[in-house]
């Protein structure tokens, strides 16, 4: 096809308006905000997911490479034309397309502004919680391809914390859903891989997001210091004392010149630096933090603390740091700016590093920055016209990233590498790591259109210093051979091999890093002696390996995120004995694609996790709950779903069917709730819980107690401190199969023997899939007896299947009553246990009749996708070897051609084990 036709092809897809190849209009989709600046062939701006997919299949045909495009804000030249081609516009795909509170979701299309969205769920009381400076222009599909942070993400996390699933044009023209409006997807998490990989993976062209409740108040602090180093280490004391602030920004004395000059935000201009540090939530506390953190001030010499006492003032203050780069772009003609991201503990050093890079290459840098989580944004002005000033500042920009490099971080917090970062790609990544990167890039972009020439490096570069990179850094990988581990003994590769150590624990900066075969009990005794804890909720005998390689949601997921969410970085051993590196110990890191995101959650199926780093948190200052009992299912959702709306925030909400009751107190030594539990047997129950300051927890728990005396409950004694925790590790342990392989046993579960011809490294799987650990040798299907006079107590012989279930909230009480129904469908007892606030739903059933068990196990296979078309479901316990080739994760799942593609990248001979979904 001769340019001619192309043309008049690509016109009829999006229409004559829509198409755009006259000079100007070339120029203006020629550069970004960055140094770069491409001109492409031409410009297409679609309307819809189709129109974008006949787009790229048409250009995919041709072999014609194309970027998408918001606003055009990406600071790294990530959106611009690198060899020509076409530049695909969303900026008219702006739709929402649907706001529900009930599921704390909304769907909307990529061109949409952040600030636009945040306007429309502000007249619903939801925000949604990425909020880069650059909001009122850039997009959320920019934001979903670059994994924006912003301010606020130091409480709340980045983008892909708040993705829930993503319609995507693929390179090749599909349209593939990944996730839905559940908070999880079970398997390989392929949204964390495609989130954050700067449009070099596809197109997405709706988006569902997390959404969450307005805190009922904030409070917004300036601290102003005559000393940079002052206020570095009050961000890091200020953590350090247990206070996680909603935000904690940083300005230097250039940069709040520049800002009062333009904007008059109310900053000193003679300071050295300020903070703008905000709190937010629960009314009660919020007061006492503030005091606490005034004092925190106050030992770092700080000048002045200030509250803003109104809402303009605070506008007033937040004015000032979103503007502060047009502030500064007033008075120079250009500026660069970096994006490395340090641990908080090493921000006085790399400012005085960056400080000496000024002074070396005669160049003026200013700071304003996330000091919360340590991400730098220094400044570097110059004129372009000066090129001997040009090049001191690219040779300047580069030294900064090494200054962040060397002290543990990353290259890039949230901007991206686009173009301008592929030169320090090697500062973190070996050459395994990114040519495991070109095989994912290869294996789902077979001919390199999607915006090519980006992330990547096109030499095999190698790092300047030779050795191990930084643990920070993104990816490493070393011999297995060469490598020293604490144990000989070798595990599954579910997550249980080589050693139960900590690593690292580096309490001020909230971060540990341990070896996969360490118990979660264990680790949380170490951490508690420090005040810290790990917000992961599993069987204290689990081990960290499989924990994340189930990737399985607890209690409290909704409140301190998924397993995804805590994992900073993780190594694992690869199918050809490799040790490889993914991530680090930064909370913000999108150097390359985050391709340990696909490890947590595979059961195992892409290698096996050795090391773990995760972010901690400290320990709530409160913790105390109850047990409410209703006389029915139908009471205790009411309660469930008044206190959900009533946005409360609890820590723990979880309902027990009366099944599940009846166990909870089996085994445990006599406490205060026995007499509760005893004469209340066969009652719904909700575990009610809350965290966090004192006064928030008291006030949270009186209007818990209330809603569920409200809805006919019986209330017990509150228990608080240790007492909760036991309980709601006992909750907890609810959830899990007496089968499923979360043990720190030698003997690994019977769903693991390794196969003849498989390296020692990685035990493989024979026939049966991880997550259908038979419980007995034996069970091939016949009969089993099983009286109905014992279906009330719960036989772990009996147990013959456990299911994880991922619902959009809405759907938890519809959940709930099909687990009940199930029971006279298919002749089983169901013992339930419904995270309600995170839409996790676990049930375990039982049999009580004669029966065959592949047929019953069918039958309920059958009803659960039937009854729940949009549910993500996990099988971790299933009794029968006769039935293993059924797949463990089905329902709303990812599409296989993309898993068999990645499970190619990861194990192309298909060592380790067989895929987790049917059809691969």
């Amino acid at each position: 096809m001769n340019a001619k036709q192309l043309k008049r092809n690509l016109r009829r897809i999006v229409g004559p308006h829509a198409f755009l190849d006259d000079p100007a209009s070339l120029a203006v989709y020629s550069y970004d905000a960055s140094l770069q600046a491409a001109r492409p062939d031409f410009v297409l701006l679609p309307q819809t997911t189709q129109q974008v997919a006949d787009t790229v299949s048409l250009l995919y045909k041709e072999r014609i490479p194309y970027v998408a495009r918001g606003a055009g804000t990406n600071l790294s030249g990530g959106s611009i034309a690198a060899k020509g081609g076409a530049v695909i516009a969303l900026t008219r795909m702006k739709r929402i397309l649907s706001i529900e509170p009930r599921n704390f979701c909304a769907c909307l299309e990529p061109g949409l502004t952040n600030l636009e969205l945040q306007e429309t769920l502000r007249k619903h009381g939801f925000f949604f919680a990425p909020d880069p400076a650059s909001q009122k222009v850039s997009t959320i599909g920019g934001n979903v391809a670059e994994n924006s942070g912003g301010p606020h993400c130091l409480k709340y996390g980045v983008t892909t914390n708040h993705i829930l699933g993503l319609k995507i044009v693929t390179p090749t023209g599909e349209i593939i859903q990944l996730g839905g409006k559940a908070l999880d997807t079970p398997g390989p998490h392929l949204l964390g891989l495609f989130i954050g990989s700067e449009g070099t993976l596809g197109i997405a062209t709706q988006i569902t997001c997390r959404i969450l409740p307005i805190p009922e108040a904030t409070r917004t602090m300036l601290a102003v210091y005559d000393s940079t180093d002052d206020a570095g280490h009050t961000v890091s004391d200020i953590i350090a004392e247990g206070i996680l602030p909603a935000t904690l920004e940083m300005m230097d004395n250039l940069v709040i010149r520049a800002v009062e000059a333009s904007l008059h935000a109310g900053y000193p201009t003679d300071a050295a630096a300020v903070l703008i540090i905000e709190l937010d939530g629960a009314l009660e506390g919020l007061d006492d933090a503030a005091i606490e953190i005034e004092t925190i001030c106050k030992r770092n010499r700080v000048r002045e603390v200030r509250t803003a006492r109104d809402v303009q003032e605070r506008e007033r203050l937040w004015a000032g740091r979103r503007g502060a780069f047009g502030a500064v772009a007033r008075l120079f003609p250009n500026y660069s700016v970096s994006d490395g991201t340090v641990p908080r503990t090493k921000l006085p050093d790399v400012l005085r590093s960056v400080s000496g890079i000024a002074q070396k290459y005669d160049l003026k840098i200013g700071n304003v920055f996330h000091a919360g989580d340590g991400n730098l944004h220094p400044l570097i002005f110059f004129d372009s016209r000066d090129l001997n000033q040009v090049e001191r500042v690219h040779h300047a920009g580069r030294e900064i990233l090494e200054a962040c490099v060397e002290a543990g971080g990353t290259i890039s917090g949230e901007h991206g590498v686009g173009a301008e970062k592929i030169h320090a790609m090697p500062l973190v990544f070996d050459p395994a790591a990114i040519e495991l990167m070109r095989k994912i890039k290869a294996a789902l972009d077979p001919a390199n259109l999607c915006n090519p020439h980006k992330i990547l490096p096109d030499s095999r570069e190698k790092p300047d210093r030779m050795g191990d990179p930084p643990v920070a850094g993104s990816a490493a990988a070393t011999s297995a051979s060469t490598r020293h581990h604490t144990t000989d003994r070798m595990g599954d590769p579910a997550g249980r091999p080589y050693g139960n150590s900590i690593i690292e624990h580096d309490a001020p900066n909230l971060t540990v890093t341990a070896e996969a075969g360490l118990s979660l009990g264990k680790l949380q005794q170490k951490l508690s002696e420090a005040g810290q804890f790990l917000p992961l909720d599993a069987p204290p005998d689990s081990t960290l390996g499989d924990i994340v390689a189930s990737a399985l949601p607890g209690p409290r997921r909704h409140i301190y995120g998924a397993v995804r969410d805590l994992v900073l970085g993780l190594s694992f051993v690869s199918a050809d004995g490799q040790i490889i590196k993914a991530g680090g110990k930064t909370v913000k890191n999108v150097a390359g694609y985050d391709f340990g995101k696909l490890l947590i959650g595979s059961w195992g199926s892409l290698g096996a996790i050795t090391e773990i780093t995760f972010r901690i948190l400290p320990t709530p200052k409160a913790s105390g709950g109850f047990i409410a009992s209703f006389p029915n299912t139908d009471n205790a959702l009411d309660a469930a779903a008044n206190i959900v709306r009533s946005k409360l925030n609890p820590a723990v909400l979880t309902l027990l069917n009366a099944r599940a009751a009846s166990r909870l107190m089996e085994g445990r030594p006599p406490t205060p709730l026995s007499s509760f539990f005893k004469a209340r047997n066969h009652a719904t129950l909700l575990f009610l819980g809350a965290e966090g300051f004192p006064s928030a927890v008291k006030k949270q728990l009186i209007h818990m107690e209330q809603i569920c005396t409200e809805n006919s409950a019986q209330l017990s004694d509150r228990v608080i401190g240790e007492d909760y925790r036991s309980l709601l590790a006992d909750v907890t342990s609810l959830c899990y199969h007496p089968g499923f392989p979360f043990s720190t046993s030698e003997k690994g579960p019977a769903s693991f023997p390794p196969s003849e011809n498989a390296p020692a490294s990685i035990p493989p799987l024979e026939n049966a899939p991880p997550g259908f650990p038979p419980l007995e040798k034996g069970g091939k299907g016949g009969p089993v007896k099983q009286t109905s006079e014992k279906a009330s107590s719960y036989n772990p012989s009996a147990a013959i299947m456990s299911v994880q279930i991922s619902v959009p909230c809405a759907e938890i009480a519809r959940t709930v009553d099909l687990m009940g129904a199930l029971e006279t469908k298919c002749g089983v007892s169901a013992h339930v246990i419904a995270h309600i606030c995170g839409g996790a739903v676990y049930s375990h059933f039982s049999l009580h009749t004669e029966s065959s068990l592949p047929e019953i196990a069918a039958r309920i296979h059958e009803n659960l996708i039937a009854d729940l078309p949009d549910a993500n479901i996990t099988t971790i316990g299933l009794r029968l070897d006769a039935i293993a080739d059924a797949p463990p994760v089905y329902g709303n799942r990812a599409p296989a051609s993309w898993l068999c593609a990645i499970k190619k990248c990861f194990d192309p001979a298909g060592l380790i084990s067989r895929s987790l979904h049917a059809g691969e």
